[in-house]
């Protein structure tokens, strides 16, 4: 597997892409127009205001699956 995975980021390097536009189609990578537009204006913020966005990220993201696992167990 691991040698399937360096051969694939050789690919896209050379290719000047990402591995998922590789692997998924077009329609399996759309994100949010206003995400988008959001995650770009953070690309343009200090490094200090990212790491606080990313963490609360983080937390959002972990009370998602929480959420999710807890209402399987149910």
């Amino acid at each position: 597997m691991d040698v399937w995975i360096g051969q694939l980021k050789k690919i896209a390097k050379t290719l000047r892409v990402s591995t998922d536009s590789l692997i998924f189609d077009d329609s399996d990578l759309v994100m949010d127009s206003e995400l988008t537009k959001q995650f770009n204006a953070i690309t343009n913020m200090s490094e200090d205001e990212q790491a606080i966005i990313k963490k609360l990220l983080e937390g959002m993201i972990m009370k998602s699956e929480v959420e999710r696992w807890s209402s399987r167990v149910r």
